[in-house]
């Protein structure tokens, strides 16, 4: 008896298709849309053994660095749990398999956007790569500003030595839309804006209680000078989290989800191998 695994995932960035078949990392995967106003997406994969949990734990690795990969490519809020599964039929094929264990969703909702594709992901090659990934995934999908500013905060303390002097030396070097107007909007009171990270975001949330003698802000989550600080401050990080990703983590290689032939199961394959082969986009 076989196992049929279901990772559950909230997306508020809405594919094209309602199934998708594609091999990821060695595994084969089916994503099922189901209706979001009711219950989580699905991904579903066959285990060989039935309650083989060392292998469980290794596809649901898999399958988090695919939607890791997934939130980051369309900027969308994916939330996932391991739904658990059941037993599976020796020679069932995944194309018969249905969504059989149902959850609600559960990231945070910031209303749905359709129309988006799979044909690309990054290529998450390193381990630092796929663990940023992974808390800017969960970042992204909270629902609590207070939360996001302490997870983004980790991303960049997990790998650069001084936050500080790297968000103060980095800000002139991003220019995305409104990005240096909301800096400007920041409550600095003369501090630099790392030491306004440091202090006034991240030790002000992690440490509610103010310690004699530090100098930072007080935090009140039920005033509303503070509520609108924090949800600036979001945005503001999430934008050098973005940077320090794609240029210091080196997150600028693409993989496509591709046919060999025309009935053959859909694989990602590095960009090399898609322009040397001509292989087809498998979901154009």
């Amino acid at each position: 008896m076989a196992y049929l695994m279901h990772i559950g995932f909230s997306n508020d960035r809405r594919l094209k298709r309602k199934i998708y078949y594609f091999e990821y990392k060695g595994v084969r995967f089916k994503l099922i849309q189901n209706n979001p106003r009711r219950w989580a997406d699905v991904l579903l994969t066959i285990l060989p053994t039935y309650q083989d949990h060392s292998a469980e734990q290794e596809v649901y690795k898999i399958g988090a660095e695919f939607l890791s990969g997934l939130c980051w490519e369309n900027n969308s809020c994916v939330a996932l749990e391991n739904l658990g599964g059941c037993g599976w039929p020796d020679n069932a094929s995944l194309r018969k398999a249905k969504c059989l264990s149902f959850s609600f969703p559960t990231g945070a909702f910031n209303g749905f956007v359709t129309g988006y594709g799979l044909t690309q992901l990054p290529i998450i090659e390193k381990e630092n790569q796929r663990f940023a990934l992974a808390l800017f995934r969960e970042a992204k999908s909270s629902n609590k500003d207070w939360l996001t500013i302490l997870i983004f905060w980790n991303i960049l303390e997990s790998t650069i030595n001084d936050p500080v002097k790297w968000l103060n030396d980095t800000k002139n070097l991003i220019h995305t839309p409104f990005f240096q107007k909301e800096i400007k909007e920041l409550p600095l009171n003369g501090k630099s804006l790392g030491d306004y990270f440091k202090n006034d975001c991240r030790h002000a949330i992690a440490h509610i209680k103010k310690e004699p003698g530090r100098k930072r802000a007080e935090l009140n989550i039920d005033v509303g000078v503070d509520i609108i600080r924090m949800k600036l401050s979001s945005r503001v990080l999430e934008e050098f989290v973005k940077y320090f990703i794609k240029n210091e983590l080196n997150l600028d290689k693409k993989c496509y989800l591709v046919r060999e032939r025309r009935k053959e199961f859909p694989k990602f394959v590095t960009e090399q191998i898609y322009k040397q082969m001509h292989y087809e986009i498998a979901y154009p």
